[in-house]
């Protein structure tokens, strides 16, 4: 694009004004022009995956610019994490122990378990993994006496009479 405004009585302060503007512009209106990127694959591309197939990491362009030329979410192009490291998995084999034995604990309670057993964990972590374990205090929660809706009233006999 600065060769398109190239001249020889233009400044390397003036092109990057021409620079900025055109950038400017491209955000505003759309990318009409395409640096690298053919027109006709972006047009033909209708699929995300292939879209974000066409992503190179090598090209001169910024992988943010590419995928805005694409619309393709540049926040989805790097894989994703694995959600459990190999220092959580040996303490769920830990929370599984001790929740076996011990299964009226809660995660305040776990905490010191696993502490005396050497593992530096907070309680919103312990309680994270208790939730992907799928495991809880075995203990009465609040509301268990109030009665449900759909059970029946029994009036007694001598309240009716009267």
């Amino acid at each position: 694009m600065v060769e398109l405004f190239e001249s020889s009585n233009t400044t390397k302060k003036e092109l990057k004004k021409l620079e900025a503007k055109k950038l400017r512009w491209s955000v505003k209106w759309g990318n009409s022009y395409r640096e690298g990127l053919s027109s006709k694959k972006v047009r033909t591309a209708g699929n995300r995956c292939e879209r974000k197939a066409m992503i190179d990491t090598q090209h001169a362009l910024s992988l943010r610019h590419q995928s805005a030329l694409l619309e393709v979410n540049h926040n989805r192009l790097k894989p994703k994490r694995a959600k459990i490291i190999e220092e959580d998995h040996k303490i769920i084999l830990h929370l599984d122990e001790i929740h076996f034995k011990y299964c009226h604990m809660g995660q305040r309670n776990l905490i010191h378990e696993l502490r005396d057993r050497g593992y530096e964990v907070g309680r919103k972590r312990v309680r994270r993994l208790m939730r992907l374990l799928g495991k809880e205090a075995m203990i009465p929660k609040p509301n268990i006496s109030k009665r449900g809706d759909a059970h029946k009233i029994y009036i007694p006999l001598s309240e009716t009479l009267l």
